[in-house]
């Protein structure tokens, strides 16, 4: 058994570095959840389910004008072996703290409401296990 969540973030990493402009990611209510939250946030055009494979789905990524994926960094945070949970008293410095470089970066959460983007949580003043960091 291997983290599926693991796996879906080294794809999407590995397939923008290569700039590839599909990527073939395993179909789980929680992957599905996630590619929902980074469609409506810009990071990904759209996903579709893949005909006759079982279990994939095929994610199309968003690249601009001059090549550079919309995606630019991803990072798996909490892990099966180290868990990281954070309130939402902390949520905001978590946020601030984890800007390495000045750019936009949204962390996305599994919180009692559902898996939410920080700025959601923050509106619904909840915190939870931080998953990953895009940017």
């Amino acid at each position: 058994m291997y983290d599926k969540l693991s796996y879906f973030v080294a794809i999407l990493k590995s397939a923008t570095r290569h700039k590839r402009l599909e990527a073939s990611v395993p179909h789980t209510f929680i992957i599905t959840t996630v590619l929902t939250i980074l469609q409506n946030l810009g990071f990904i055009y759209y996903f579709t389910f893949q005909m006759g494979v079982k279990n994939k789905i095929t994610v199309f990524l968003k690249y601009s004008e001059n090549g550079t994926s919309a995606i630019k960094n991803i990072t798996r945070i909490s892990k099966p072996g180290r868990r990281v949970y954070v309130s939402y008293l902390n949520l905001k410095s978590f946020s601030r703290n984890s800007n390495l470089n000045n750019t936009f970066q949204t962390i996305v959460l599994s919180t009692s409401k559902g898996i939410l983007p920080h700025p959601l949580a923050l509106r619904l003043k909840i915190g939870g296990e931080v998953l990953f960091v895009i940017n």
